[in-house]
């Protein structure tokens, strides 16, 4: 009897054991194929979903994807696909296979007790048949179709050169750079697969491998020693002007062989086109030169007039210019400077500057400007207008200085006793036999050419100016 009891006992409690024993065994198969209590993935609750079902249920919650790619070709053209061309559309299941599990879930209960959120990314999915037409719709591809079949072709050699562009020289590479159509096909759909928004092809390589490449090293090597001289920036600057020397100029002063070289010296160097520079430095004379030509300069008040440079000027020295312009070039200088100027004192300093001695014989006025102040005014006398000796109007300087002088004509025999030469004979002088200076006495009874001057301003003026001050005569 006390054997049944503990039996019956024995019965009871086993009762609850096998319950909770079917209530596992039971959720462990339920969630054998769906995700367990307290899931969410990307924000939905997914506790007791298929995979099948969680994938629609985040879809659906995410809405319809707007996709496209751009794609940048090596010319910097620009080409587009459009997801809904291709059915492009993502897609979790792969992912959610692998949080979910299969089988049968032996751990459900402690996992039940915590809640879990993923965050995770989709596969991108589109129609492999639209995508292929797509794909030969498009300019990129059409052309890299043409060149991988052109290159298939028995005995096609491409084309490895060193050719002119608008740009000067550069390096043609056929060999390395013909494009392979699958490859580059391949490159697009693993862009969209990975839903890239943009596929830059400069960066991205899908090219034939053709051989060649000992040729292929040599143009490469030559084209370096291109690069190097045709990088050379040459900048010319004075007064103002500017004028930079360009690559594709550049470009032309090299001589390019019919076999393809570029002609060099005994010592390896570059030879240049002596032509050819020599008419680019005439346009840089062309561009600085100053002596003999008419500018417009700023008077001391800031007014501009138009002079003309006469003695005095910068002129360019072309030979010694385009020596210095072949140095320049072989060693792929970047150098900013004046142009090589004549060694000529007859020409001055070639700058007018900040110093000078202004005479506007209109006005009948001589200024004295030293550091772009008036250091000295006065009326003058300037060469009589009635009798045709005017005054010449033009740029010139002070060449000559000389105290008590006797100046010498075909008519008169005049001492000075300050002397400055500026212009062939004439000068700047006092004039002591004259009382009044300045209004219209040169129109009528003006100098034979010469500016006088009253003798206090022309000793004045002798103890300021220097041998090689610009003097500028203008009405």
């Amino acid at each position: 009897m006390e054997n049944r009891d503990k039996l019956v006992i024995l019965e009871i409690l086993m009762i609850p054991v096998l319950l909770l024993f079917v209530i596992y065994v039971y959720f462990g198969f339920y969630y054998r194929d769906s995700f367990l209590y307290h899931t969410r993935v990307n924000g939905i609750y997914v506790s007791g979903m298929s995979v099948e079902d969680a994938n629609k249920a985040i879809i659906a919650s995410e809405g319809p994807v707007e996709y496209g790619l751009t794609i940048l070709d090596r010319d910097g053209g620009e080409e587009r696909i459009e997801g809904k061309d291709i059915s492009f559309g993502h897609d979790y299941r792969y992912t959610l296979e692998r949080l979910s599990g299969h089988g049968f879930k032996y751990n459900w209960p402690l996992e039940s007790l915590t809640e879990r959120e993923y965050r995770i990314n989709p596969d991108f999915t589109f129609d492999a048949k639209r995508a292929e037409e797509a794909l030969s719709g498009l300019k990129c591809v059409r052309e890299a179709e043409a060149e991988t079949a052109a290159a298939s072709k028995e005995g096609y050699k491409p084309e490895v050169d060193i050719v002119l562009g608008e740009r000067g020289y550069e390096l043609k590479n056929e060999a390395d750079w013909t494009p392979d159509a699958e490859k580059l096909k391949r490159l697009i759909l693993v862009a969209i697969t990975d839903g890239k928004a943009e596929l830059d092809l400069s960066k991205e390589s899908y090219f034939m491998d053709l051989g060649f490449e000992d040729e292929v090293r040599e143009k490469e090597r030559e084209f370096k020693d291109v690069a190097a001289v045709q990088g050379s920036e040459i900048v010319y600057e004075k007064d103002g002007v500017r004028m930079l020397l360009s690559p594709i100029t550049i470009a032309s002063f090299l001589i390019k062989r019919l076999d393809g070289s570029f002609a060099r010296d005994a010592r390896g160097n570059f030879a240049f086109n002596e032509e050819k520079l020599s008419e680019y430095v005439d346009r840089v004379a062309e561009n600085f030169d100053s002596a003999g030509h008419s500018r417009s300069w700023k008077k001391h008040d800031g007014g501009m007039v138009q002079v003309d440079y006469g003695t005095f000027g910068f002129e360019v020295d072309k030979e010694r210019e385009k020596e210095e312009l072949k140095r320049e070039l072989l060693n792929g200088d970047r150098v900013t400077r004046e142009p090589v100027g004549v060694e000529d004192k007859s020409l001055g300093s070639g700058e007018i500057g900040d110093t000078y001695v202004e005479v506007d014989m209109s006005a009948q006025k001589l200024y004295f400007v030293s550091e772009n102040r008036i250091a000295l005014t006065s009326d003058v006398v300037t060469g009589d207008m009635r009798r045709k000796r005017s005054t010449p109007q033009t740029v010139c300087y002070v060449y000559y200085k000389q105290k008590n002088r006797t100046l010498i004509g075909p008519d008169y025999r005049t001492p000075v006793k300050y002397w400055m030469a500026v212009y062939n004979h004439i000068g700047l002088h006092d004039a002591t036999w004259r009382s009044n200076f300045g209004g219209d006495i040169y129109l009528r009874n003006g100098s034979h050419g010469c500016i006088n001057l009253p003798l206090k301003t022309a000793e004045k003026l002798y103890s300021l100016v220097e041998v090689g001050t610009p003097v500028v005569l203008y009405y």
